[in-house]
């Protein structure tokens, strides 16, 4: 929307106004959650990004059941975060220093699937 209400001191603020101050509220200096993208697009120079991992999909290798499907699960958390695991790696630069960054998307099942995906890119093993 147009207006954003502070979580912390419920100033009712402009969505460009907060977006430019890099979603920290300018009333109360309090951080306001950031998708694991937004992140990475204030981070990283806008010239030369390449997704790592990106077509490496999670899997249910162990047929987890509890209350619900792992597999039902991973389709939900899909669905709500438009993200297809619980984190993105992005290899690009900051001020022309060439780096890749790894950027949790807590809200895609707490993270609980980063350790399937990190077992299946190349140069992670190990990384957890």
């Amino acid at each position: 929307g147009l207006w954003i209400k502070c979580e912390s001191c419920d100033a009712v603020l402009y969505a460009t106004d907060l977006e430019k101050n890099l979603n920290v509220c300018p009333k109360c200096s309090y951080h306001n959650r950031l998708s694991a993208r937004a992140r990475i697009n204030m981070l990283l120079d806008s010239e030369g990004r390449f997704e790592i991992g990106a077509e490496v999909l999670p899997v249910d290798g162990l047929k987890f059941k509890d209350s619900k499907r792992y597999s039902d699960r991973l389709e939900d958390a899909q669905q709500q975060t438009g993200e297809t695991d619980a984190l993105v790696v992005m290899q690009g630069a900051v001020k022309n220093i060439p780096l890749v960054v790894a950027v949790p998307v807590i809200e895609h099942l707490g993270g609980g699937s980063v350790r399937c995906m990190l077992a299946e890119v190349p140069g992670t093993q190990g990384a957890t």
